[in-house]
């Protein structure tokens, strides 16, 4: 899977589209899970899916990952622990209010933007894409290699922008992510995309929570009348 997202910018901008779904696991977890299951949009434990009322469906197989990067590059699997997750499309409710994941939508689209520009210094527009891209620069421009920091901050952009829903061939081309084919190694490949998916990751779960705070206060407000959990 490593060397299918290597081979061109085109796979690792799908796979950044991809792996947008799950945000808060470590990229080792993002390749495992996206090689598995290409569709997945929201996966989660066993007990969790059970805990919050939902029920596998027959037949489903649990996405297997590991927690350490190094296996990545190793065959040898004895003694490494494995995390089980099914994906939302993999299970279905038989009790409890339920569970969905947070959406951007145009009014809490500008709370976002304004939570960048609170935040980034350098953040002044009203565009959320040159927001985010601003914001994402300002964390990795004490790189002295170019190629590398420009690379790493589309990734993380890219990522970020599929997370809120944005059409990614509108805002990104593959000459974008041109490095991803000149890394030495698959080692320098994989830290440098660490390194993106973890900003990814500080980013979109900001992004979250003002997103789940804004949809609680018009829950409160009356304006929806069902109770249910927001996980994702």
């Amino acid at each position: 899977m490593l060397e299918h997202l290597r081979k061109s910018p085109n796979n690792w901008m799908s796979f950044l589209q991809q792996s947008a779904n799950h945000y808060s696991r470590a990229f080792q977890e993002q390749v495992l899970i996206v090689s598995q299951l290409p569709t997945a949009t929201a996966v989660m434990e066993p007990e969790l899916w059970r805990k919050n009322g939902y029920k596998p469906n027959y037949g489903s197989k649990e996405i297997y990952t590991f927690e350490k990067a190094k296996v990545l590059f190793n065959d040898d699997l004895e003694g490494v622990k494995f995390n089980k997750y099914y994906d939302i499309s993999q299970v279905h409710q038989i009790s409890g209010a339920g569970v969905f994941r947070w959406e951007l939508n145009d009014a809490n689209e500008d709370l976002v933007i304004s939570f960048l520009k609170r935040n980034y210094n350098q953040v002044n527009t009203k565009s959320l894409f040159a927001a985010v891209t601003t914001a994402v620069n300002s964390q990795v421009n004490v790189m002295s290699n170019k190629a590398l920091r420009s690379f790493i901050v589309n990734s993380a952009s890219c990522q970020i922008m599929a997370r809120c829903g944005y059409n990614l061939r509108s805002l990104f081309r593959n000459s974008d992510f041109d490095m991803v084919t000149k890394f030495n190694n698959v080692f320098e490949f994989v830290n440098a995309a660490q390194t993106a998916v973890s900003i990814s990751e500080d980013f979109l779960k900001n992004i979250g929570k003002i997103v789940r705070k804004n949809q609680k206060e018009k829950q409160n407000n009356g304006r929806q009348n069902y109770e249910s959990r927001n996980l994702w």
